[in-house]
């Protein structure tokens, strides 16, 4: 039931789309997996890929195909078992608790941990970081209505965890192709480099909102100026003088528009009668 009528997105977070089968052969998942797969492939050249809660395949088999050593596992053995062919060699059954067996260039994990427990999210966040190099993540801060939804929870909880393990958010990477809180995260030893990195994106952002608000300020001022120029001239005598005019001008317009219309309809009715 969960696969047949998953919540997705529109692409870019323009918001929700509504409920569409999760399944090969739907074109909006095979379009959004195959950007997904790409932007990846293209911008962070992984050797070696895990998709954790990999579902039914589409991104283990996107990377197979262009040549990513990739493999995946999810909880559902009926999601393994829609896994194509050629990919299902490279998938299992599994919980994001179970120790890996391997070390990757990357680890993805998209929408998963909001349906596992605190407990089992934070060891399956310190997994991700013994065994990846860097951890392409997201996981919704909204949709608690979800039934299976049990651990939402905003980005900064997330940050925290692998923050724990000296994983840090990639200000340099824009993950938004996956969604709109989705973050790239990577290890990092040098506490200085994060602060400045962290310092950095909070006077951009600080400096973006500014010129919003500026932007927002200009138009409220715009709209206060019309409103007051209009109700000077209501206030004007001459305005005063011609309500009348306008008033009746105004009954006379919907007197011929209701004339025209009683007009045509008799006339559709003589033309039945005739028949």
């Amino acid at each position: 039931m969960y696969y047949a009528s998953s919540l997705c997105q529109t692409e870019g977070g323009g918001g929700d789309v509504g409920a569409v089968p999760y399944k090969w052969g739907e074109p909006f998942w095979e379009r959004f997996f195959g950007h997904l797969v790409g932007e990846v492939v293209t911008r962070l050249h992984p050797k070696t890929v895990l998709d954790a809660g990999c579902a039914i395949g589409f991104v283990v088999s996107g990377l197979r195909y262009r040549g990513v050593d990739a493999e995946g596992f999810d909880t559902s053995a009926w999601a393994i078992s829609q896994v194509p062919e050629d990919a299902q060699p490279f998938c299992w059954v599994g919980s994001v608790t179970d120790e890996l067996l391997r070390d990757y260039d990357l680890v993805t994990c998209i929408e998963v941990l909001e349906h596992v427990s605190p407990g089992e999210a934070s060891t399956a966040v310190a997994n991700f970081c013994r065994h990846g190099r860097a951890v392409l993540f997201s996981s919704t801060p909204e949709h608690f209505d979800e039934v299976t939804h049990i651990n939402v929870r905003p980005p900064e909880y997330w940050a925290g965890l692998f923050a724990r393990h000296g994983f840090y958010r990639d200000f340099d990477f824009d993950a938004t192709f996956v969604s709109p809180h989705a973050v790239l995260f990577r290890p990092e030893q040098n506490w200085e480099s994060v602060i400045r990195r962290y310092e950095r994106w909070n006077w951009d952002s600080q400096r973006e909102l500014r010129g919003v608000r500026g932007h927002r300020d200009r138009l409220l001022s715009e709209a206060t100026n019309a409103r007051n120029e209009l109700e000077a001239i209501m206030m004007t005598k001459t305005f005063r003088l011609t309500a009348r005019v306008r008033s009746v001008w105004a009954a006379a317009h919907r007197l011929r528009k209701q004339t025209r219309q009683e007009t045509s309809t008799a006339a559709d009715s003589d033309t039945l009668a005739e028949t």
